[in-house]
């Protein structure tokens, strides 16, 4: 992930490939999404399964390591339904070329990434699509498509002081079959610990008007709430 060659000690035991893995934690969201019949809910519960990728991202200060040419993991879950199979296609940069398949859905992409090293602090721009194809009960189409592009990851502190991760950015999930699209805002982090890991945004029927609003925290929860025609975001409660 970097040109410069970095002690063993800033590694984590563990390969990119499984750390994109990771990002199939929250299925059971895709799972909610199918059984619904209104297509803007399922638009929330796709939006929520984009922002729960970076939920593992907590204190993962260390980097993974780069995988060899050809090289592959596969996990599978039965217990879910579903797999998740990675090849590395590309050794510098890496590009991982990742699939997975269950019942009622599809999720496919490539994990590459650009990177950045700034001295105190170390930026990860991810450059690949994220396709899902969901096969919804309850919809007249047969699928639906959705494409989402991944949101900047930062490492602050690597030199002096304690190291903090950080997702921020915009993320736009869109149904290419309905015409639906959710628009989510990272916040980055501010100087205080109560502004850390903030995500607020919207979701947008066909026709561009509001229907949900939603926030809270891509660390913790995310909540979702009906507004038609309201733009503001959603606090957790109190």
């Amino acid at each position: 992930m970097t040109k410069m060659t970095l002690p063993v000690s800033f590694n984590e035991p563990t390969s990119l490939l499984q750390r994109v893995a990771e990002d199939v934690e929250y299925t059971d969201l895709l799972e909610t999404a199918a059984e619904r019949t209104d297509p803007t809910e399922r638009m929330v519960y796709v939006a929520a399964f984009a922002a729960s990728e970076y939920a593992s991202t907590i204190g993962r200060v260390a980097k993974p390591f780069n995988p060899l040419l050809g090289e592959t993991y596969e996990y599978a879950r039965p217990d879910k339904g579903y797999r998740f199979f990675i090849e590395q296609v590309s050794h510098h940069p890496p590009i991982g070329a990742a699939w997975a398949e269950s019942a009622k859905w599809e999720y496919y992409g490539e994990s590459a990434v650009k990177s950045k090293f700034y001295g105190k602090s170390f930026d990860i721009n991810p450059l690949g699509t994220w396709f899902l194809r969901l096969r919804p009960t309850g919809s007249p189409h047969k699928e639906e498509l959705y494409t989402w592009k991944k949101v900047t990851s930062s490492v602050i502190g690597i030199i002096t002081g304690n190291p903090t991760v950080d997702n921020y950015g915009p993320m736009e999930v869109k149904n290419w079959t309905t015409g639906e699209k959710c628009i989510l805002d990272f916040k980055p982090r501010g100087w205080k610990a109560s502004s850390a890991y903030q995500v607020s945004g919207k979701v947008l029927d066909a026709q561009g008007n509001t229907r949900w609003s939603m926030g809270g925290r891509w660390n913790d929860k995310i909540y979702a709430r009906l507004t038609p025609g309201y733009e503001g975001a959603v606090e957790p409660p109190t």
